[in-house]
């Protein structure tokens, strides 16, 4: 019995202890494809072993375009998926818990438009997510000051 319980708060410990010793570079490894339809596993794991080579970190996307890692930190990473769309992630520790924040940038005409931010727990269940800034409207805009025939 007393190897049981032994075992049972050896597993209850390890757990805790792997839990708070993730950082980005694991996060990003586990991170579900559907997070990021850019980018397959082995893409992100591509772009990690070029940051650590100190080589350009970039991968032809599923899209046939170019998406590159420009930096990669114990607690963050930036990404240029695209030309017009950039995601920054972060960790951060609420109570006891990991939250990996992630805000995604979409540029029109090289102007940031539209911002949005979302956290996740760190098996990548959503927990809220947050439009900062929108501003997709500024052509309805120009459009209602154009002269009509």
């Amino acid at each position: 019995m007393k190897k049981i319980v032994l075992f049972f708060l050896l597993t209850v410990f390890s757990t805790m202890v792997s839990a708070q010793g993730q950082n980005m570079r694991e996060m990003f490894t586990v991170m579900p494809d559907s997070l990021c339809p850019y980018l397959t596993h082995n893409h992100r794991l591509d772009m990690m072993d070029f940051m650590d080579a100190k080589m350009k970190a970039a991968v032809t996307n599923l899209f046939e375009g170019e998406s590159e890692m420009t930096a990669l930190t114990d607690d963050s990473l930036s990404l240029k998926m695209n030309p017009c769309l950039s995601i920054d992630m972060w960790l951060t520790k609420e109570d006891t818990s990991l939250v990996v924040n992630v805000r995604k940038t979409y540029l029109i005409d090289n102007v940031p438009r539209v911002v949005v931010e979302e956290s996740y727990d760190s098996q990548w269940h959503l927990l809220k997510t947050s439009t900062v800034s929108s501003s997709l409207l500024w052509r309805d805009e120009e459009i209602k000051e154009r002269p009509h025939l």
